[in-house]
């Protein structure tokens, strides 16, 4: 008769301890200031997966897409999920460019940080809850090649992404040039810092409420 094998003994010989939480630092902020006191904000489980709307202009659905894909593989338990719309009424983030896409081209490697910037708008109502949509929008510019500008997207769409998930701190305080959320991105991944961040975010309690009504 075979005996099962012990793979882990408590008792006298052996100690028995809790296994460990992942290790979630370094981390930079992710908290902005409304009110006049430091707000969280995240989005809920009511309110996933998060519904997202990109103009149908060149390649930003696509951009979008991938960029949302890239963050959500961030969370090991799905605290984070998002879902494309083809309505902007249905969305609680719409994406644009300010005045029209980019000339189509294939993102070169080597290009600048500054061939194009985003900026994310969330509205805070007096009783601190988000009146949505998030808008993000995308602008480039015109004194760069159309591959620069192409890469430069690629990064500051995804890094915009970042904020509507809630990595608000708009100083991007303590963060560098590895972490996807650096002022002026040079990688279109989150890396090890960015990961642990929004981690810690996805754990931690909102300030900032969310409407009711979903």
């Amino acid at each position: 008769m075979r005996r099962p094998v012990a793979l882990l003994t408590c008792g006298v010989l052996a100690a028995c301890e809790a296994p460990s939480p992942p290790t979630r630092a370094p981390i930079y902020s992710y908290a902005d200031t409304f009110n006049g006191a430091p707000q969280v904000f995240r989005w809920t489980d009511g309110w996933l997966p998060v519904r997202y709307y990109a103009t149908p202009e060149g390649t930003l659905p696509e951009l979008v897409r991938r960029g949302l894909l890239r963050w959500e593989r961030q969370f090991l338990y799905g605290e984070f999920r998002a879902v494309a719309v083809g309505d902007s009424l249905r969305a609680e983030v719409v994406v644009a460019f300010e005045a029209g896409p980019p000339p189509p081209a294939e993102p070169d490697s080597t290009s600048s940080a500054r061939a194009c910037e985003g900026v994310t708008t969330l509205n805070v109502d007096g009783t601190n809850t988000l009146d949505p949509p998030i808008r993000v929008t995308l602008r480039w510019f015109s004194g760069f090649a159309p591959p620069e500008i192409a890469a430069c997207l690629d990064r500051v769409v995804t890094h915009e992404l970042g904020h509507t998930l809630g990595l608000i701190n708009p100083a991007h305080a303590g963060t560098g040039a590895t972490d996807l959320m650096f002022a002026f991105p040079t990688v279109s991944a989150p890396g090890p810092r960015d990961r642990a961040t929004v981690e810690v975010l996805y754990h931690t309690a909102p300030t900032v409420a969310l409407p009711p009504g979903r």
